[in-house]
């Protein structure tokens, strides 16, 4: 299952991922993990994207986030909060905090 937003004020006003994921486990009853590989891996193949995108393997574009977490189950259970530590876009920083 892929988990994603499309962010558009008609339909889908949330732009958090986080609070997307939270929802995939509250609402579909995911596991913590199944919520982030919705929103990397699966999300990229529902795109056609898997092949570059969605998992850091030599080869795929360089393209992720460094979370300030002590487990993966802190994205899906910390809504509202910015857990955000870097943003690398191609390989290189795009935002740092």
């Amino acid at each position: 299952m892929a988990v994603a937003t499309d962010l558009n004020p008609g339909t889908s006003p949330v732009h958090d991922m986080t609070a997307v994921m939270n929802m995939g486990c509250i609402l579909f009853g995911l596991t913590c993990e199944q919520a982030l590989a919705g929103a990397t891996i699966n999300g990229a193949k529902a795109l056609g994207l898997d092949k570059r995108k969605g998992s850091l393997e030599t080869g795929k574009d360089a393209d992720f986030v460094v979370w300030d977490i002590d487990a993966p189950a802190d994205l899906s259970y910390q809504v509202g909060i910015s857990l955000v530590n870097k943003v690398v876009i191609a390989g290189k920083i795009a935002y740092n905090a």
